[in-house]
C-alpha cells in the first residue's frame, strides 16, 4: 500500500508506503522518475510507528501509482516464473506523461504494458 496526502496549497505530497512499488512522478517537460519513498514493512508485520516522506509538487505534475500485477508481468504466457520487472518498469516511465489528462494515461500504460494479453491476477 502507498499512501499519499495532498492538500492545500497543493506544492508537497506526503507519502506513506507499505512495501509497495513507488509511485512515478512527471512534472511538465520532464521525464518520469521514481518518487524516492521511504519503505516500511507489509501492513500486519509488527506494530510500529510509520515513517513519511514529503516531496515537493511542482504545479502542473502527475503522479502515477500502480499495481504490482501491471511491472511484475511474466516475459513467457506460459512461464509464470519469467519476470522482467525492469522491463515492464521502463514501459511504464516511457508511457507516462504530465501532459496527459488521467483517462489517457491510464489506457496508454495498460495497452503498453499489458496489451491484450490475458491477465490472471490485477
Amino acid at each position: 500500500v502507498v499512501y499519499a496526502v495532498l492538500q492545500p496549497p497543493f506544492e508537497k505530497v506526503t507519502f506513506s508506503s507499505a512495501g509497495h512499488w513507488p509511485p512515478l512522478m512527471a512534472a511538465q517537460g520532464e521525464s518520469p522518475q521514481e518518487v524516492p519513498i521511504v519503505h516500511d514493512p507489509m501492513l500486519g508485520i509488527g506494530d510500529f510507528e510509520r515513517k513519511e516522506t514529503v516531496v515537493e509538487f511542482p504545479e502542473g505534475s502527475s503522479l502515477c501509482f500502480y499495481t504490482d500485477g501491471l511491472v511484475e508481468r511474466p516475459l513467457d504466457p506460459h512461464d509464470p516464473r519469467s519476470r522482467s520487472t525492469d522491463r515492464q518498469l521502463n514501459i511504464v516511465r516511457t508511457h507516462f506523461s504530465a501532459a496527459d489528462d488521467p483517462e489517457t494515461a491510464c489506457s496508454r500504460l495498460v495497452a503498453n504494458a499489458v496489451g491484450d494479453e490475458f491477465v490472471e491476477d490485477d
